[in-house]
This record gives structure tokens, sequence and C-alpha cells, in this order.
């Protein structure tokens, strides 16, 4: 949650959605420090309007736009939902 107070962690979890603005708030996270991995997950039938390709795989891209290096990504393209 936005009021949440910001500590460091091992890795960041961003759950698919149907915008990359959970990409882009897990690259300000690692860009700022606060953990060295990111874990992109997502692969659900109900985006396919949106992206076509997993949510994890156009969230990477994203985060590689952003900054962070493709190394420190990893992504789990099989999770339909949470």
């Amino acid at each position: 949650a936005e009021e949440d107070v910001l500590t460091a962690a091992d890795v960041a979890i961003v759950f698919g959605g149907r915008t990359v603005s959970r990409a882009e708030k897990g690259a300000e996270l690692y860009l700022q420090g606060y953990v060295p991995k990111l874990l992109m997950t997502g692969k659900s039938p109900n985006y396919t309007a949106f992206f076509s390709v997993p949510e994890a795989q156009a969230f990477a891209t994203r985060a590689i736009e952003l900054g962070v290096p493709e190394q420190d990504i990893w992504t789990e393209q099989q999770a339909i939902n949470i």
C-alpha cells in the first residue's frame, strides 16, 4: 500500500495486471535500492486485450526500459490469478 514504510527486501514480487503501473513501481523500488531482484508474474487470459504477451513478459520489458538490468528480473509466466 502507498502508506507502507519501505524497507529493503530480497525481491519485489510484481503481480500481473492490465497496466504496467505495477512494473513501474517495481522498477522504482529496484532503482532506489530497496530490492536487488524483481519477480514479474502473470499470464492471465483476462488481459489479452491489453498485452500480446503474458503480462509478466510485458512488465519485464517495461522495467528494462526504465533501467533495470535484464539479469535482475525473473519472470513467471504461468500464473493466471493470485
